[in-house]
């Protein structure tokens, strides 16, 4: 199975496993944590480093974290098309995590 599991907050692999029973271990997992700007203001004067290094701290310690556990995940910080870190064109499962 591929998850795509998009973040704006660190995600343990227990709260994986909790959303997705025991197919989390033989998933195949993406981490994509957005760079969510603070407000409408930073996003219009494109100051986007907060928000960049936010994300790839969250990226960082989820990806870090499902790793430590066993499972196999990797991360981007949202820039781009997720869906194009595929290996293969088949769409994954979808995990919205808050």
């Amino acid at each position: 199975m591929k998850v795509s599991v998009v973040a704006s907050e660190p995600i343990s692999a227990d709260r994986l496993r909790a959303a997705l029973g025991a197919a989390t271990d033989d998933a195949e997992i993406v981490v994509v944590a957005p760079a969510l700007h603070l407000s409408a203001l930073h996003f219009w004067l494109s100051d986007a480093d907060e928000a960049i290094q936010r994300a790839e701290l969250v990226q960082r310690e989820t990806t870090e974290g499902l790793d430590d556990a066993g499972l196999d995940a990797r991360g981007d910080t949202g820039e781009g098309d997720p869906s194009r870190r595929w290996r293969t064109p088949s769409p994954p499962s979808r995990l919205s995590a808050s």
